[in-house]
């Protein structure tokens, strides 16, 4: 399945989700169960069917993760540089 062929499909799936809770809000308890039991359903079906794109979904969010936490180490590197560079030329022990 190719990138945009699933973006549409997760913009219906998620338009039909608003729809439900806007056309919901006022019999929650019933049809709310209701339907999240249904699309919980339709979700793990399409894991199932799809793990391949699970496991892109995944590596992606953990790259991204990894990417902040590169970035985090980068500026305290850069912060301790400046602090070892100022208490090197003003001889603070």
């Amino acid at each position: 399945m190719k990138f945009e062929e699933l973006k549409a499909k997760a913009n219906v799936l998620t338009g039909k989700a608003i729809e439900t809770v806007v056309n919901t809000a006022g019999n929650m308890p019933d049809i709310n169960m209701d339907n999240a039991k249904k699309y919980g359903k339709q979700a793990l079906q399409y894991a199932k069917d799809n793990p391949s794109d699970i496991m892109v979904g995944l590596i992606t969010l953990m790259v991204m993760d990894m990417d902040d936490s590169i970035e985090s180490i980068e500026d305290a590197t850069a912060v301790s540089a400046l602090v070892d560079a100022d208490a090197y030329i003003n001889h603070r022990y």
